[in-house]
């Protein structure tokens, strides 16, 4: 992700550029029920599992798509979370129709939606 800037209210947030292909990180997210697990330190998006609500992270069906949600952090500094997605699709054009995951607490009011990420498995 490239560096820049944007409002939050009338407050200029700057963040710097991510690359985790060298030494920049993010944090994953998913949720089991009611409680969420956070997982730091991340450099790769998984292609093998999706968020089941019910039971946590499970494997996508071979040759399904999973999607992924990409939040920056309005913290100081900003940071990325990846939020696993809830589905496991069958086709492309459902992995796209995916709406946004419930936000869990952390993300509600600091953080900002930049991006999907759709993987075949």
């Amino acid at each position: 992700m490239s560096s820049g800037a944007f409002y939050y209210g009338l407050n200029k947030i700057t963040h710097l550029a991510f690359d985790t292909s060298a030494s920049d990180t993010f944090t994953t997210a998913y949720v089991t029920g009611s409680t969420w697990t956070y997982t730091a330190g991340q450099t790769q998006i998984s292609n093998s599992q999706y968020n089941n609500t019910a039971t946590g992270l499970a494997n996508i069906t071979t040759d399904d798509y999973g999607v992924h949600w990409v939040y920056l952090m309005n913290d100081s500094p900003s940071s990325l979370m990846v939020v696993y997605g809830q589905g496991d699709y069958a086709t492309l054009s459902l992995a796209r129709e995916a709406l946004e995951p419930t936000q869990n607490a952390l993300l509600a009011g600091i953080a900002s939606l930049i991006g999907r990420i759709i993987i075949k498995q």
